[in-house]
């Protein structure tokens, strides 16, 4: 299972930190005022893709300019998404190096624009998230007035082919995610499916690897992985310090 490391950036900076021993050579939280850097870190600790969420939205032009410059500097896919996305902002984007973009709402508001841009890009490098509550889509703190299950029939019905797919019920407790929902999503859906987050631990992503062959496909961590919550992370931390 692919492990997606996340960032989330406002107003040009990293909100994660990474978590780090007072005897550490370095100061990691530097890293969370240097973007590229801390992708830089990442992929030295073998991450194969990353996932950048820019929360100020596009155009904010201090992300935009770091979103480029990590485009330019890293050697793996970049995935971006945005809360002012729409089909310019894809474009651009995607023009730009991008591997793929992430779509949430925007189908909702325009079903048609997203289609051509499937069509025009392929369904490899659209893709689209879910982050629900009680089932509900719900987008940057707001209950959307549409099911889970509508919303995949929905996308695809215009040719998606992937989803990320994350739930209140464990992204607001930091909990190893529901397993019971996770089947039920893969079994409705039969897409490639990114789960977001739901992996405090290194039993919980044993468990979830059983699933690769239904479909979960990767994984995209946050505060797991910035916590320094796996087994080999405590190798790669004193490395990081005695160079």
């Amino acid at each position: 299972m692919v492990i997606i490391p996340k960032l989330d950036l406002k107003n040009g900076k990293v909100v994660q930190a990474i978590k780090y021993e007072h005897y550490a050579k370095i100061d990691f939280r530097e890293l969370q005022d240097n973007p590229l850097q801390l992708c830089k870190l990442w992929r030295g600790e073998d991450a194969k893709t990353l996932i950048i969420n820019d929360i100020d939205g596009f155009s904010n032009s201090i992300n935009r300019e770091i979103i480029l410059e990590i485009i330019r500097n890293i050697d793996i896919p970049i995935t971006i998404s945005s809360v002012s996305q729409s089909i310019e902002e894809c474009e651009f984007l995607l023009n730009n190096g991008v591997m793929r973009t992430a779509l949430c709402e925007y189908p909702l508001i325009n079903l048609e624009g997203t289609k051509l841009l499937v069509e025009k890009y392929t369904p490899q490098r659209i893709v689209f998230y879910a982050i629900v509550h009680n089932d509900k889509l719900r987008y940057y703190g707001r209950i959307l007035d549409i099911n889970i299950f509508d919303y995949i029939d929905l996308i695809k019905s215009i040719g998606a082919t992937r989803l990320i797919y994350g739930d209140s019920d464990w992204l607001a407790n930091y909990k190893p995610a529901n397993f019971e929902k996770i089947e039920k999503i893969l079994e409705y859906s039969k897409m490639h499916v990114t789960l977001l987050c739901g992996a405090p631990d290194a039993r919980t992503l044993i468990e979830l690897a059983k699933y690769e062959k239904y479909g979960l496909d990767s994984i995209i961590m946050s505060k797991s992985l910035y916590d320094n919550n796996f087994p080999c992370q405590e190798i790669w931390r004193i490395a990081e310090t005695l160079q």
